[in-house]
C-alpha cells in the first residue's frame, strides 16, 4: 500500500514518445523550422502525377485533360461535390492551414531559444502560407470556414464564413508576412516565401476580387523594390536553366529522394515516351495575336496552312506543333508531325531515318494538334516521372500584368501601365534593353 500510494499518477498520462504533439513540441528553433517546412508540403500535392495547380488547367477552356481523370470530369461539367479532386484540394488546403495555426499558436514556447530574425521569418512564412491556402479556397469555393487557431476535432464542424471576411483575414496575414519576411534567401532556404511573395500574392487575390486599388498598390510595391526582373528567354524560363531566376517570386521546389513530379511523362509526346496528358486546345492556340498586334480574325498575316507563321513568338515557345524538332526516347531527336495522315516522322539523330509517328498512330493522341512545351526539359527524358524542375506559383510577369489591369480598371492609364504591358510583350519577342514601345 505504501508503494502504491507514493507513486506519481502522471505515469497514467504519458505523451506518445514516438510522435510529436503540441504539448511537447515547438520548443526549439529546429522544431519550428521542421514545423514550417511541413506547412509548405500541401502547396503542391500530386494530382494524377501533376502539381495540382497544373492539373487544374485541365478543367478550363484552354487545356483539355485527355485521360479520364477528375480534371476531365470537371472540364465536362459532370462533377459533383463528391468528385475526389474537389474534395482533395479542400482537404489539402485545410491541412496546410491547420499546420500553420498549430505553429502560430505554439511557437512562443521556443521564442527565448530562437534567434529573433529566424523567429520572425518563420512567423511570416506561416502567415503567408495560411493566406495562400485561404486564397486558393475562396477562389475555388467562395465562402469557406475561417479558422485562425487550433481546435479540437469535435469543434471542427463550422459554418462557412462570408468570402469578404476571409479576404480581409488574407490581407491582414499578407501584410504581417510582408513586414517579417526577407527579400531573398541563399543556399537551402531558396524557395521559402519572401517579402515579394506576400506582396505579389496580395496583388493577385485582390485583383481576383475586384479590389483594384489594393491590387495596384501591392503590385507597385513589388515593382518599386527593384529586386525582380523578367527572365530574358521565355522558353528557358520554364526549364532547368531558368529555375529560381529573378522572375520567380514563389515556386515549389522538387528534389530527388524527397519529392518529384511526373509532369514530363504525363505531358510529353508519344515518341518521347509520354502520354499527351494536358492538351492545349485550339482556343488557346487561336488566342495568340499575329505579329502586327491583331487577332487572327482581323490580321491579314494569319496563315491557315501554318498557324505558327507570323504569330507572337510566345505561341511557338509554349506550344509544340508541326515542324518542331523535338527530343525523344533513347536520346533521339525527331520532327514533330501531328497531321493525322502522317503515320511516320523523321528521326534526325543519332542517324536520319523514318520512324513510326506514335502521336498519330496511338489511339490516345493529342486531338488538337498541339502539345505543351512548358516545363518540358530534355534533362527529364531519362526518368520522366521523377522531375525535379521547380514549379512556379507566382512570377514577376504576373505582377506587371496585375498592376496594368488594376490601373486600367481604376481608369488610371498612364505611361507606367503601358510600360508594364510592353515589358512583358518585349520579352516575348526577345527584345533586350527595351525602353518604351508606343504601340500596345
Amino acid at each position: 500500500m505504501v508503494l502504491i500510494l507514493s507513486c506519481n499518477k502522471d505515469y497514467l498520462n504519458r505523451f506518445p514518445e514516438s510522435d510529436p504533439n503540441s504539448a511537447t513540441y515547438y520548443t526549439t528553433a529546429d522544431q519550428l523550422t521542421l514545423a514550417i517546412n511541413a506547412a509548405y508540403n500541401n502547396l503542391s500535392y500530386q494530382q494524377d502525377g501533376f502539381p495540382y495547380q497544373m492539373q487544374l488547367e485541365g478543367t478550363s477552356d484552354i487545356i483539355w485533360q485527355r485521360p479520364a481523370t477528375d480534371a476531365q470530369t470537371i472540364g465536362l461539367g459532370q462533377h459533383t461535390s463528391n468528385t475526389a479532386m474537389i474534395k482533395t484540394i479542400w482537404t489539402q488546403s485545410y491541412i496546410g492551414i491547420g499546420r500553420c495555426n498549430a505553429l502560430l499558436d505554439n511557437m512562443n514556447k521556443a521564442k527565448s531559444v530562437t534567434p529573433a530574425a529566424q523567429y520572425s521569418r518563420i512567423e511570416g512564412e506561416a502567415k503567408f502560407l495560411r493566406a495562400y491556402y485561404y486564397g486558393t479556397l475562396i477562389s475555388l469555393y467562395g465562402d469557406v470556414p475561417l479558422v485562425v487557431k487550433s481546435m479540437p476535432t469535435e469543434e471542427s464542424y463550422l459554418a462557412r464564413t462570408p468570402k469578404a471576411e476571409v479576404l480581409n483575414a488574407i490581407f491582414n496575414d499578407l501584410d504581417s508576412a510582408a513586414a517579417k519576411l526577407p527579400l531573398s534567401y541563399t543556399g537551402t532556404d531558396i524557395g521559402r516565401a519572401t517579402k515579394t511573395s506576400a506582396l505579389a500574392f496580395k496583388s493577385r487575390i485582390a485583383l481576383y476580387n475586384a479590389k483594384w486599388d489594393v491590387a495596384a498598390a501591392a503590385s507597385k510595391a513589388v515593382i518599386d523594390l527593384g529586386y525582380h526582373a523578367l527572365y530574358p528567354n521565355y522558353r528557358n524560363l520554364f526549364m532547368y536553366v531558368g529555375e529560381n531566376s529573378k522572375e520567380s517570386i514563389f515556386a515549389f521546389d522538387y528534389k530527388l529522394t524527397i519529392r518529384t513530379n511526373a509532369a514530363p511523362q504525363n505531358n510529353q509526346a508519344r515518341n518521347s515516351s509520354g502520354y499527351s496528358g494536358l492538351i492545349p486546345t485550339r482556343a488557346l492556340a487561336d488566342s495568340y495575336e499575329c505579329t502586327d498586334g491583331l487577332t487572327i480574325d482581323k490580321s491579314t498575316l494569319y496563315s491557315t496552312v501554318d498557324p505558327f507563321k507570323n504569330r507572337d513568338p510566345r505561341m511557338r515557345q509554349t506550344l509544340l506543333g508541326d515542324g518542331d524538332t523535338w527530343f525523344g526516347a533513347g536520346g533521339i531527336t525527331f520532327n514533330m508531325t501531328l497531321h493525322p495522315d502522317s503515320t511516320t516522322c523523321s528521326r534526325y539523330t543519332p542517324t536520319f531515318a523514318k520512324i513510326p509517328n506514335l502521336e498519330v498512330t496511338n489511339a490516345f493522341s493529342s486531338y488538337s494538334g498541339f502539345i505543351m512545351k512548358k516545363y518540358l526539359d530534355p534533362q527529364d527524358m531519362a526518368v520522366p516521372n521523377q522531375s525535379e524542375l521547380a514549379f512556379m506559383l507566382i512570377r514577376y510577369a504576373e505582377v506587371l500584368l496585375n498592376y496594368a489591369e488594376a490601373k486600367i480598371e481604376l481608369n488610371q492609364i498612364d505611361a507606367s501601365v503601358l510600360d508594364a504591358i510592353n515589358l512583358v510583350r518585349a520579352r516575348g519577342y526577345g527584345v533586350i534593353g527595351w525602353r518604351r514601345i508606343t504601340r500596345v
